[in-house]
């Protein structure tokens, strides 16, 4: 049965899930005759270029909602009246939020418990500061000659919209240790500047130790990641790559990487977003600028068949291009994760 509800992908932070949010998304809305060739699909027996020939459009919809504390991967929120008309009952369907909660970097999720790791202070009388996801917790010194300790309703909600918090725990790790980080930024460093001299091996190498396998962050992911596109195994880059922007995804760095990996492998519409969202990340530098330029003149070209990458370009791609024409990369997002390999932006 056509219900006409959309499926729209709402990413969400530990914090959001622990704390509820409120969130504003743009979406393409329901389907409709083309405004430029009214669903003929062609003028002048050209295929028509706002269409792409299939004679319907979307345009962008914008729409506010309140997702409650406890949302877990797959929870829905559903907005009433905002999907398509349904071919069947006629009545508007709704807009149907799915949640997709982003790892985090310091703490792993175990039903509505967190695990967290701590590297123990060496002064014994000093304090140690937890930071949360409803704020720092001060453990005091005794407690950190312990394996572990649990910190109650520090934790998820049990259930979406519950008071009831799970546990935080947290455990301090020697590996963490002021000595292994000082040797893993020495290591991380060294990794960069054999990566620079044309030594992606050696690169690889210096980062693959055994002690660093607790510290690897968004910085080494980004050295592998460029050490293994420099060896060819474009694969593994492209899981590099991103698995460094979902553990940092403020960092605009991690963006750039990704968007110049789509650009080589002609992914146009995965460069368009990438690029964009460093922008808004702050690196609104000309050469970044110059990179989205390009990646925008090829989704065009692809869009209208004007390149052999034309042929993996469903009619989606029709409404990705109206959406980039007026710079609404958010929403054109959406349409990004139909294709494949770009489902987790």
């Amino acid at each position: 049965m056509d219900s006409g509800d959309i499926h729209f992908p709402v990413v969400l932070t530990l914090e959001e899930v622990c704390q509820g949010t409120e969130r504003s998304v743009t979406y393409p809305g329901p389907r409709t005759l083309c405004i430029r060739c009214h669903g003929a699909r062609e003028q002048s027996g050209v295929a028509c270029v706002l269409c792409a020939g299939t004679g319907w459009s979307s345009y962008p919809r914008r729409v506010s909602f309140t997702i409650p504390p406890g949302a877990r991967d797959q929870t829905q929120i559903r907005v009433r009246g905002f999907g398509r008309r349904s071919s069947e009952t006629g009545k508007w369907g709704s807009l149907r939020l799915v949640c997709c909660v982003r790892p985090h970097p310091n703490f792993r999720r175990e039903g509505a418990d967190l695990i967290t790791e701590a590297a123990p202070l060496e002064d014994p009388d000093a304090v140690l500061r937890i930071d949360t996801p409803y704020g720092a917790v001060i453990v005091p010194s005794a407690a950190q000659h312990r394996s572990e300790v649990r910190l109650e309703g520090y934790g998820c909600p049990v259930a979406v919209g519950a008071a009831e918090c799970g546990t935080l725990t947290v455990r301090f790790s020697p590996k963490l240790s002021r000595h292994v980080r000082c040797e893993y930024e020495r290591a991380l460093s060294d990794a960069a500047g054999r990566l620079r001299n044309g030594d992606p091996d050696g690169a690889i190498r210096v980062l693959s130790i055994p002690d660093f396998a607790d510290l690897i962050d968004s910085r080494a992911l980004a050295v592998l990641g460029r050490a293994e596109y420099a060896q060819g195994d474009y694969e593994a880059a492209r899981t590099l790559f991103i698995l460094a922007v979902k553990l940092d995804p403020a960092k605009a760095s991690g963006w750039v990487d990704l968007g110049r990996f789509a650009l080589a492998k002609a992914e146009a519409f995965g460069a368009c977003v990438c690029f964009e969202l460093a922008l808004e990340r702050g690196m609104a530098t000309p050469q970044v600028r110059t990179w989205l330029r390009q990646a925008v003149r090829l989704m065009f070209e692809q869009a209208v068949g004007q390149r052999p990458g034309a042929a993996g370009v469903s009619g989606a791609a029709a409404e990705a291009r109206h959406l980039a024409e007026h710079r609404m990369y958010a929403a054109a997002a959406q349409v990004l994760r139909r294709q494949p390999g770009w489902d987790v932006l």
